[in-house]
This record gives C-alpha cells, sequence and structure tokens, in this order.
C-alpha cells in the first residue's frame, strides 16, 4: 500500500531498454540468482494444492503466487530475442526488472 510502480523505455546505444521498477519490500538477497530459474518460488511457504482450488474458486495456484514459470519464460523469450533480463534490489532503490533487447 502507498507503494508505486514506475515504467521506462529508452533507446541506449544499440538496445532498447525497458525497466519496471517497484518501490516495496525487496526481494531477499539469496533469492535473486534463483529467480529466473524454472519453478523457483522465493516464498517456500506458499503451496499448490487441492485445498487451493476448492478455497479460490476452483483455481489451481490461485493467491498463492504461481508456479515458478513467469520469470523464466520472460528470460527465455529475452534470449530468443537476442536481449537480456535482469533484477536488482534493494531497500533504497526498491525493486527493478530490466530487459534489453537490440534495436537493429
Amino acid at each position: 500500500a502507498g507503494g508505486t510502480v514506475t515504467v521506462t523505455l529508452r533507446a541506449h546505444a544499440s538496445e532498447a531498454v525497458l525497466s519496471v521498477r517497484n518501490s516495496g519490500e525487496p526481494i531477499d538477497e539469496a533469492d535473486l540468482p534463483h529467480l529466473f530459474d524454472r519453478f523457483y518460488r522465493a516464498d517456500a511457504a506458499r503451496t499448490h494444492n487441492a485445498a487451493d482450488a476448492e478455497n479460490n474458486g476452483g483455481e489451481p495456484g490461485a493467491n498463492t503466487g504461481g508456479y515458478g514459470l513467469g520469470l523464466a519464460i520472460a528470460r527465455d523469450i529475452a534470449q530468443a530475442h537476442k536481449g537480456t533480463i535482469a533484477v536488482t534490489s534493494t531497500a533504497q532503490e526498491g525493486t527493478t526488472f530490466t530487459l534489453r533487447l537490440p534495436l537493429t
């Protein structure tokens, strides 16, 4: 609550640079190297099971934080376009995901 999300797109050298910054709580430093790994979820307490489906309108995974595939897929798409995606996260600066794609 009360946080901000800032989206910027700029050209830098021969790249398009898209950044998404969230001023909320930082991602734990121990989780940062694994965020783009398939099936990695930073909060181990979140689980997907039949009770989740029953309690969330029959939708498995609803309100439980996903399956750990989204950032891995984003990385694969970036790489398929000869680009990169990265993340930084600190209490002072917030969390920033940066996508870099070649302009040529």
